[in-house]
């Protein structure tokens, strides 16, 4: 690597550091994770879905489509079906159960097609679950198998 690239590369490093002094000290704490169910298994475990709601949102209601659990980690990836009047999205959604966040993975109406849906990094980054929301409930569901 050449020095200047070795340069850019700490000035790109430097700007993403967080701030230190007086400013940094103003930043307010992050809240604490939302808790959810812990559960694991000692391998990967799948599970299928059911026409059973698992959440309701206003007028659509949400259904498991299906989900896996990885060997002794407090993860779980799930498909959902969220059905409003006549149509179906499928949601795929990665949950960080120790931690309380989530990853949006895609949506699309046929499960064939989720992962044409995701057009960015950015989207898949990691969020933090709101307490009530439709994503706090699919997430305590989801981490509850």
């Amino acid at each position: 690597m050449r020095a200047g690239a070795v340069i850019a590369v700490i000035a790109v490093l430097a700007a993403a550091a967080p701030a230190a002094g007086p400013a940094a000290a103003q930043t307010p704490p992050a809240p604490p994770p939302v808790q959810l169910p812990v559960k694991t298994y000692p391998e990967i475990t799948t599970f299928g879905g059911s026409d059973a709601p698992v959440a309701a949102d206003g007028q659509a209601v949400y259904q498991l489509y299906s989900a896996q659990k990885e060997a002794g980690r407090p993860w779980v990836g799930a498909v959902f079906v969220r059905r409003m009047g006549g149509a179906a999205t499928y949601l795929s959604r990665a949950y960080d159960c120790a931690a309380g966040t989530w990853r949006w993975l895609g949506e699309a109406a046929r499960p064939d097609r989720i992962s044409l849906s995701v057009t960015s990094l950015d989207q898949t980054r990691r969020r933090a679950l709101v307490p009530g929301s439709i994503e706090h409930r699919l997430a305590h569901y989801a981490c509850a198998l």
